[in-house]
């Protein structure tokens, strides 16, 4: 009687463990797969920042060019010195369709 409760006890302490295993494993697939999957977002996160940072460093690049600084310039609206800006008030006088004009409206003073 006695070997066979031990027999009994060894089994049930076997298949305890062996569940227990189980399920630890199987825990794990889980959190590899998350992690799996975050080092993927963070490998994309990273190709995009490495490209930003090849458009920052092109474009600091471009700031030593004086033709860019210019463009630059000209796009924030300003002028070389003795040049004068014209505005066209009436746009649709420039062209034989006046359809075709844009036309932006001054405000009401």
């Amino acid at each position: 009687m006695r070997k066979r409760i031990k027999l009994v006890t060894v089994l049930i302490v076997a298949i305890t463990v062996v569940v227990c295993a189980l399920l630890w494993i199987d825990q794990l697939n889980d959190e590899i797969s998350g992690l799996e999957k975050n080092l993927k977002q963070a490998e994309v996160e990273l190709r995009r920042a490495e490209q930003e940072v090849g458009d920052a460093t092109a474009e600091i690049k471009n700031m030593d060019q004086p033709s860019y600084v210019i463009s630059r310039a000209r796009e924030l609206g300003y002028l070389m010195p003795g040049e004068i800006r014209f505005v066209v008030v009436n746009p649709e006088v420039l062209t034989d369709n006046p359809e075709d004009a844009i036309v932006e409206e001054l405000p009401q003073q």
